[in-house]
């Protein structure tokens, strides 16, 4: 039985994987920049799932449809697993040279921290709920944020920032703003867009907001903070939407650059894994992240990327009934005397 590293039922954009790996020079890396302008109105990717839908005349497929549908595929054999098996190897065999070049350009399992197989199939379930070009999986939260850090700034960047935000979030800028001499703005958690507008200047470079906001569980405004990110061809935008999930809001379909989510959570739901995910707009930010995960290492285990795909599939009953549930909480403290 022959295997084929194709985790994605709902593909990422041709070509996402056509990237190299290899250490690239200073002008290389200058010509891919996250924040121009023709790639910032860049719309996100259409899933091939979506697009065999549609040629059928069915509608686009929903949430649920999208949590549980990612899997791996086999040739050689009449059947397929639905769950996706657990790839515990650190290590790939490759018979030539030429693979191993191959695989360095164009994304192949060579080695866990840069892919695997499992993961992937993580990513490719995510990717298809949020309908970005592409996901990737941290092993945390925090493991996402600071990729974002690394990823897109320097010094002498400027940053605004919601007060408060998730206090790890917190801990970690102010602790780069005092390394790396990055200045940061912060504004009122659940402020109107306009305060972030407000603060923005010829050295910024990333507006981060959380929505719900964790612990006050103010609310950000997406359509204008959307808007906002769509008018500014130099600054990312970023949103931690880990109190709503990706099957409560779909953070990219505003505008905005980058969906982060702390899979620990709702997510993965069973409170037995610590996982962290970004969904980017477009092909060259997920290009830049892709590389600084493998950099930093912050790569979830196969095991938890097993355990964040069960939870996924349990995700939009899992919401709902959390709905449910709130506003029952909610009609009740509404006509409560204290």
């Amino acid at each position: 039985m022959a295997f084929v590293v194709q985790p994605y039922l709902f593909e990422p954009p041709a070509g996402v994987y056509t990237f190299d790996w290899r250490s690239s020079s200073d002008e290389e890396e200058q010509t891919v920049d996250p924040r121009a302008s023709d790639r910032k109105r860049e719309s996100p990717a259409r899933s091939t799932l979506d697009a065999k839908l549609q040629d059928l005349g069915l509608n686009d497929v929903t949430p649920d449809t999208a949590a549980v549908s990612a899997r791996l595929h086999f040739t050689g054999t009449p059947t397929q697993p639905i769950v996706p098996p657990i790839f515990h190897s650190s290590t790939y065999i490759l018979d030539k040279v030429e693979d191993f070049l191959g695989c360095l350009k164009d994304g192949g399992s060579i080695y866990s921290r840069l892919s695997n197989t499992t993961t992937e199939a993580a990513e490719a379930a995510i990717n298809a709920l949020e309908q970005g070009a592409g996901s990737l999986v941290y092993s945390s939260g925090m493991g996402a944020v600071s990729a974002i850090f690394f990823a897109f700034l320097k010094t002498g960047d400027h940053v605004v920032c919601q007060n408060p935000v998730y206090s790890g979030t917190m801990d970690l800028l102010k602790q780069f703003s005092k390394k790396y001499n990055i200045e940061v703005t912060w504004v009122k958690a659940g402020c109107p867009a306009e305060d972030y507008k407000k603060n923005v200047k010829a050295n910024t470079k990333l507006l981060i907001g959380e929505t719900p906001c964790n612990p006050e569980m103010s609310i950000l405004d997406l359509k204008a903070f959307g808007e906002l990110s769509k008018s500014l061809d130099n600054v990312l935008t970023m949103v931690d939407g880990t109190f709503a999930s990706p099957y409560l809001q779909n953070i990219l379909s505003y505008g905005i650059d980058l969906a982060m989510h702390s899979c620990t959570k709702y997510m993965g739901g069973h409170s037995d894994l610590i996982a962290g995910c970004i969904t980017t707009r477009t092909l060259d930010q997920w290009k830049l992240l892709k590389k600084a995960q493998g950099s930093v290492g912050a790569c979830l285990s196969p095991h938890d990327a097993s355990l964040l795909l069960r939870g996924l599939k349990t995700l939009p009953l899992r919401m709902k009934k959390h709905s449910e549930n709130a506003l029952k909480i909610a009609e009740f403290l509404e006509k409560h005397p204290k």
